[in-house]
């Protein structure tokens, strides 16, 4: 199964293995599947962001156990192109 995610002018596509993940824009994106890695992101996304200031970052969650909705909201504050796409179980 696959799913499709749209934000502005930006399309993901995710495969069900949540990794096959193709991304559709005007300008540079990154997609990151994850599962519980709320501490990685705490690295990941400012590293992304130093390397680059105009990425678009689509964190594609499958439903975390941890903390992992959280830190994307205290990134989000920081970093307005992080866009947290939770997916359903």
């Amino acid at each position: 199964m696959l799913e499709f995610f749209s934000y502005g002018n930006y399309t993901a596509l995710i495969g069900n293995n949540n990794k096959a993940i193709i991304c559709y824009a005007k300008d540079d994106c990154y997609c990151y599947p994850c599962y519980n890695e709320g501490k990685n992101l705490e690295i990941l996304i400012p590293r992304i962001f130093e390397s680059r200031k105009k990425y678009k970052v689509f964190v594609v969650d499958d439903n975390s156990l941890d903390n992992t909705s959280e830190i994307l909201g205290k990134l989000n504050k920081k970093y307005k192109n992080v866009i947290h796409i939770k997916r359903k179980a």
